[in-house]
């Protein structure tokens, strides 16, 4: 056992049940608990000159019938605060595409993209085969429907970089011209839109030529889900960067940060000239936070309920354009980008869409070999009709997925169900209380949420004993709701605590880069070989995981899956007991063997409960 000198309180970041969030040991919050600072990833944007040039009515009107015309409208985009996507990033949960905040899940949905962009979500997936590798083929195309020849790089990659479809945009044209000459100009804006906003790719300024087969015939290009798309490159991208497999990142951020800006009222600016839904022109960062990883980060792990707006669109004016798609908004289905393919999940964030969140297992984990991350790196051959065929058919099947509700609520509501589950399931610390920052923006969202849900956890502790003629539990108890009330935290007070503290767990730690512990014959720790299984457990084909040695005892959890974190250090608690004897240290109690439940107050050992209680209120005075 490690000696006294080096004993430490073990506080898990959690997830304190890990079969939901099965990839948190390659998640960049593991990073960011271990001490590693995040770096702003490199968000991918190009539009070239769109809105520098006078577009003509005529090509406009083709636009409209391409289905690209409303996202023309909206104006040129803000810049992206990189700062911004990168502590958004860090809160994505691959395993469930959503981001989890103190509040619940949230994620980006078809209704988003449809409102926000009013690109079309119900419609033919966007998928198909390149027909040709033929640089002959892809020249002729080229002259024929955007009505120029790229030059011999372009043609030998089959790309077009954008500078040279944002050239195309100079030429000035007049109201003498064929209709076919507005129609191939109206291609090259659609093309630098869908890969400079909506799909761009890594490399941020490239754009594959058999993109070109989606826009030949006009009439049918409005039929395609290009909103679904959209939607499904993002997850994609955003699954890659929480996985730290990319610092530079596609995928439609443009549209990420306007969800924000919605979504989220402590992070936005203050539209100076407000025009709804365009999110444009002069704009005040005052009172917004801006350019800080850390200072969105300290936002968000300190959300409240009424700070996150989950019913943004409801009493806005929106355009036919915006709505038309509605009724499959929350359907569950397949989407679908080329080569890529994403869940869509609208039954796990119900509350934007009016509908009382419940508590809905995860039961399928679409990581495996029916959603393997496809990237079209050798295989410029492969039909992608073909290869997902069963996801297409679940895409054509999407109007018989719909979510269905009759408990529709104005307000956002989740059953205490839901957020008890959620509470067990999340990470609750993404950076480790009392920790001091030497330089830079010094965070305290850590130490506030440990310190309340400390009040919290003594809350419902005491109020599940017997407090007869005891006053002086009673004075407690009030002093512990008065004090979360006046905090504004008054809100936890519904759900369950989920500090990850309650017991001490005799395991080797890590310090100075060597593992403290005892090793095999092999010279490997054991929590060095628990890392790597549970590391191999997160690749190719998923079994069931076993049930975590979790036993929920009322509304106390006793958890032995060990979590992900390392050790934070309290300078004010004694070593740590044996692991046959797991002690509670400020309440005295025996987590290892007790049975809370079944336990009467009697039993109790009174007198340490009373001692455990003054040591959080009252400081000892040391002699100097």
């Amino acid at each position: 056992m490690a000696s006294s000198s080096s004993a430490r309180r073990r506080l898990l970041c959690g997830p304190e049940d890990p079969s939901v969030l099965y990839l948190q040991r390659q998640h960049v919050s593991n990073n960011i608990w271990a001490g590693v600072p995040s770096e702003d990833v490199r968000c991918r944007r190009y539009e070239g000159i769109i809105w520098d040039v006078l577009i003509h009515p005529r090509v406009l009107a083709v636009i409209d019938e391409m289905g690209f015309g409303r996202m023309l409208r909206c104006g040129q985009p803000k810049d992206i605060d990189h700062h911004l996507i990168t502590a958004l990033i860090e809160r994505w949960r691959p395993e469930t595409h959503t981001f989890h905040f103190p509040v619940g899940e949230a994620t980006v949905t078809l209704e988003d993209v449809e409102v926000l962009w009013g690109l079309k979500v119900d419609g033919e997936a966007v998928t198909g085969y390149i027909p040709s590798k033929d640089v002959g083929y892809w020249t002729q195309a080229c002259l024929d429907f955007l009505g120029f020849i790229p030059d011999t790089v372009e043609l030998k990659e089959l790309v077009w970089k954008q500078t040279s479809l944002s050239k195309q945009l100079r030429v000035e044209l007049n109201d003498d011209h064929d209709q076919y000459i507005y129609v191939q100009r109206a291609r090259v804006y659609c093309l630098l839109l869908l890969g400079g906003l909506l799909i761009p790719n890594a490399s941020g300024n490239k754009i594959p030529f058999f993109y070109l087969q989606f826009f030949m015939d006009v009439g049918r290009c409005g039929s395609y889900s290009w909103g679904g798309a959209t939607l499904a490159c993002l997850y994609h991208n955003l699954c890659e960067a929480a996985l730290a497999k990319r610092s530079d990142v596609g995928g439609a951020l443009t549209l990420l940060q306007l969800w924000a800006w919605e979504r989220i009222s402590i992070i936005r600016p203050t539209m100076l000239n407000p025009v709804p839904m365009t999110w444009n022109g002069p704009a005040s960062y005052v009172k917004a936070p801006g350019h800080c990883i850390e200072t969105f980060g300290d936002q968000f792990s300190r959300m409240h309920a009424n700070q996150f707006i989950w019913r943004s669109y409801v009493m806005r004016t929106l355009p036919e354009v915006c709505v038309v798609d509605r009724p499959i908004w929350t359907s569950i289905t397949t989407l679908i980008c080329w080569n890529m393919v994403e869940p869509h999940l609208p039954q796990r964030v119900l509350r934007q869409f009016g509908i009382v969140q419940p508590y809905i297992p995860l039961v399928d984990r679409f990581h495996g070999t029916d959603f393997a991350k496809q990237d079209r790196r050798g295989k410029a051959g492969r039909n992608w009709v073909e290869w997902h065929a069963a996801h297409i058919q679940n895409w054509d099947n999407r109007h018989n997925m719909v979510w269905t509700d009759s408990e529709y609520s104005m307000e956002p509501i989740a059953t205490n169900e839901y957020m008890d589950w959620f509470s067990r399931i999340t990470v609750v610390y993404l950076t480790k209380p009392g920790v001091h920052a030497q330089e830079g923006f010094h965070e305290t969202a850590s130490s506030h949420n440990y310190a309340v849900e400390t009040l919290h956890k003594i809350r419902q502790f005491l109020r599940e004993q017997d407090m007869t003629g005891r006053p002086d539990l009673f004075t407690i108890t009030r002093m512990v709701e008065d004090g979360l009330q006046i905090s504004g935290e008054v809100e936890t007070m519904d759900y369950r605590p989920s500090q990850r503290s309650e017991l001490d767990i005799d395991m080797p730690v890590r310090q100075k880069g060597k593992w403290r512990g005892k090793k095999n014959a092999g010279g490997e720790s054991s929590l060095a070989r628990m890392d790597t299984q549970l590391g191999d457990e997160s690749d190719g084909d998923f079994m069931a995981p076993p049930p975590p040695r979790s036993v929920v005892r009322g509304r106390h959890s006793v958890s032995h899956t060990g979590g992900t974190g390392e050790d934070i250090g309290l300078s004010d608690v004694h070593q740590s007991p044996p692991r046959s004897s797991v002690r509670d240290d400020v309440f005295g109690i025996d987590l290892e063997n007790a049975v809370v439940q079944d336990t009467p107050p009697s039993r109790i050992p009174t007198s340490r409960i009373e001692k455990g209680i003054r040591g959080l209120f009252m400081r000892k005075r040391r002699d100097p």
